[in-house]
């Protein structure tokens, strides 16, 4: 969101919005950084699955993109969790 700023605004208000905007971006960069981790995690995970009957494949396929996904979201919920006591809420402003 934009701030919708005029001569009325207090420049401590436009300033502190600024350094919010800031660090939702940042914040929401190490999503982004964690999530491309899956992009580069799926194909080793399909890998690990090894030689094998076809009538097995597709229930050992879905379990291995669950398991990266699933590793992925974790690492997210945590990233958020250590983040937790930075101040990010906009009733901070």
């Amino acid at each position: 969101p934009t701030l919708a700023v005029d001569e009325k605004t207090r420049r401590s208000l436009n300033t502190r919005w600024t350094d919010l905007a800031q660090n939702i971006t940042e914040h929401e960069a190490g999503h982004h950084e964690i999530n491309r981790q899956l992009v580069t995690q799926l194909p080793a995970a399909l890998r690990s699955i090894g030689p094998m009957a076809c009538h097995g494949l597709d229930r050992r396929v879905k379990q291995a993109v669950t398991d990266a996904v699933a590793k992925v979201e974790r690492a997210n919920r945590d990233y958020d969790r250590h983040h937790s006591e930075e101040t990010y809420a906009i009733t901070s402003l």
